[in-house]
């Protein structure tokens, strides 16, 4: 399958985290207010940091025996809780010995209909052999044929054993992965100087296989000049029968939505609403750094198009049984890259099962460039008892400090550590947008906190208004010293 290498290039360019933002803190000593405070809406703009004063804190006297990374854990606990017991019911997948199609067909997967029906029907009777050898009654959640030949099942984890010694299969246990927890990317990673070479992501395309998006958000409201899908092509490979989607609505009035998005798909309803309902709007961000195109947001590959592949369940996970039908259709559809914004917290090199390895091996050679998340988890020593702030709540400024003995901290998550995945880590940011107040020709941002009766922008925004200093740690003592009627007071926050 050939490639744009401008357009490849553009997709590797997308990072696709969220980028954690933080705010300046500004301390009691740095606060010269010499005119009113006027409440406004956003700030690009925040001050750097100033000289202050700092209090020395005395260090609490704790019993650390129990903590790892600032929380108290009970070992005997959490062993008994790690083991899966032989009925507890987990996703299986089943493997058979015959090579899937994309190991036949090559990129030609559009046409490997026939092979495919194969396929499944030679999987029909494998379930069939199951459940009269075990005693069984299986539900098969999905057939794979693209890039693994094989099924789903939920069942008892006993049967993974006793499914795997039966000739000519292999079972092993899905494993079900989380969401990690836009302004200025596209500065940060340096896509406005690629832009500028030519680096738009023009003519080709990015499958965002997370929660979902809300397809009709404005960030998506461009249509790119040159596509990769029109309406057409989408028409027909629909009408190929090649893709995982089934029922009314996979037809090409509800799967194309437009230029930008060209397809959409909810692997786990089945239907074609990939507006994440139940789920979180993660996706709809990813979706937006990646490839966005409206107002004020331009993605990193601004100019590619975007195919929408919701595969979180509403109550959180994406199990392997709903993104392994999403790879599938990633490459019978042909896009030019996925992103993955999916993992578990420190990751190995190589999975439990050579299943996934080959799968990931099947999904680059049918020209399918896979980004996957690290993670957002810092590393193993964030908030540990050894850090700076031994003794007080768990804060972003508690790095910790690793220990000598274990010197490996790093909790990158996976599958963004197995080979054939460009593992994408979020990074801290150099801009952010806050509400503001100006104080003296200088702004400072700050956040709202929902549990304020009264929120600062909607009760003053726009207004100049009276400030006055309250002294010491506002207590009632120390309002009683100064006339805050009808003004805007300032506390320390204290200790």
């Amino acid at each position: 399958m050939k490639k744009s290498f401008k357009g490849f290039l553009a997709c590797l360019l997308a990072v696709l985290l969220v980028v954690p933002v933080f705010g300046n803190v500004l301390a009691e000593a740095d606060l010269q207010v010499e005119s009113g405070v006027q409440a406004g809406e956003t700030a690009s703009r925040i001050p750097g940091t100033r000289e202050g004063t700092l209090e020395a804190k005395n260090t609490a006297s704790l019993d650390l025996s129990g903590i790892r990374n600032g929380r108290t854990f009970d070992a005997a606990a959490i062993e008994a809780g790690s083991e899966v017991q032989p009925t507890d019911i987990v996703t299986i997948m089943v493997e058979l010995d015959a090579a899937p199609a994309a190991d036949v067909m090559g990129d030609n997967l559009r046409a490997a209909g026939s092979y495919r029906q194969q396929l499944v029907d030679a999987q029909d009777v494998a379930v069939k052999q199951i459940n009269a050898d075990l005693g069984l009654n299986i539900q098969v959640i999905d057939h794979y044929s693209v890039l693994f030949n094989g099924f789903a099942f939920e069942g008892e984890y006993r049967l993974v054993a006793e499914i795997d010694a039966m000739d000519g299969l292999h079972a092993f246990v899905a494993p079900v992965f989380e969401e990690p927890e836009l302004f200025n990317t596209t500065t940060q990673v340096g896509a406005i100087d690629a832009w500028e070479l030519g680096y738009t992501g023009a003519g080709v395309s990015v499958a965002i296989i997370d929660t979902g998006c809300k397809v009709n958000h404005p960030a998506f409201s461009i249509d790119p000049d040159e596509v990769q899908f029109t309406r057409d092509d989408i028409a027909s490979i629909i009408a190929s029968g090649q893709l995982h989607g089934t029922g009314s609505t996979m037809n090409v009035n509800n799967v194309y939505v437009s230029g930008k998005i060209p397809f959409q798909w909810n692997y786990y309803y089945n239907h074609a609403d990939a507006s994440h309902p139940g789920s979180s709007d993660h996706g709809t961000h990813v979706a937006g750094i990646a490839a966005g195109n409206g107002g004020e947001i331009q993605g990193v590959a601004k100019d590619a198009q975007i195919c929408v592949m919701q595969v979180f369940q509403p109550s959180g996970g994406a199990p392997w049984s709903l993104i392994l039908p999403a790879l599938e259709d990633a490459a019978v559809l042909g896009v030019s890259a996925a992103n993955l914004s999916l993992g578990s917290p420190c990751g190995v090199e190589m999975p439990s099962d050579p299943s996934y390895i080959a799968i990931l091996d099947r999904c680059v050679a049918a020209g399918v460039n896979l980004a996957m998340a690290a993670g957002n988890d810092y590393d193993s020593s964030f908030n540990n008892a050894w850090g700076g702030n031994e003794g007080t709540p768990a804060s972003y400024s508690n790095s910790g400090y690793a220990l000598a003995a274990d010197p490996d901290i790093g909790v990158v998550g996976s599958p963004s550590t197995w080979p054939h995945s460009l593992s994408v880590a979020a990074v801290s940011n150099t801009m952010s947008r806050f509400y503001y107040i100006t104080v003296a020709g200088e702004d400072y941002g700050y956040s709202e906190n929902e549990a304020n009766e009264a929120q600062l922008r909607e009760t003053l925004g726009g207004q100049t208004v009276e400030y006055v200093m309250v002294p010491n740690y506002g207590t009632p003592e120390d309002f009683a010293q100064v006339d805050v009627s009808g003004k805007v007071a300032l506390v320390s926050r204290g200790d």
